[in-house]
């Protein structure tokens, strides 16, 4: 250790918490620090988070036994004004799509087209569409019509 064993034993020290902070990320858990996604629980109408893991493809179950599907959520203020915010459609994909999702060893190209073959509705509405089609389309960027003249604003994470 040389002349200076002191600077030596606080080097160490200083790197030993550095790392363990660096693991333990702060007082952070995992779950607080990924923002949740915006669902639907189609058998209480009522909006959850869910983390993202990546192989969230709807429907999944909601804790009602119902589907849950991912709500597209907008303000035509600001997202975190909670009386300005709404769901402008809702997003699931055939039992078929999703499992073809999940299996991720199809080209990109199939991903895309599965994806852009999701199946979309209001929140008032019953019958589910498939979003490429025309009415699909108009559901899908009918949140801009709701907040005209100005654009509305796309609320990604889930704020209760």
């Amino acid at each position: 250790m040389g002349k200076n064993p002191i600077v030596a034993i606080v080097a160490v020290i200083v790197i030993v918490v550095a790392v363990v902070l660096m693991f333990r990320g702060g007082n952070k858990t995992p779950s607080s620090s990924v923002p949740q996604a915006n669902w639907y629980d189609t058998g209480t109408n009522e909006l959850y988070g869910v983390t993202p893991t990546g192989n969230d493809f709807p429907p999944m179950p909601a804790t009602s036994g119902q589907d849950g599907v991912i709500a597209y959520v907008f303000s035509c203020t600001s997202c975190t004004d909670k009386s300005s915010r709404f769901i402008g459609y809702l997003e699931k994909y055939t039992a078929e799509d999703k499992a073809a999702l999940a299996d991720r060893s199809g080209p990109p190209g199939e991903r895309h087209a599965i994806i852009n073959n999701s199946q979309v509705r209001g929140e008032q509405d019953t019958e589910w569409v498939v979003k490429s089609s025309a009415e699909g389309q108009s559901i899908s960027t009918s949140a801009d019509a709701q907040c005209a003249p100005q654009q509305a604003s796309a609320c990604h994470e889930y704020m209760p």
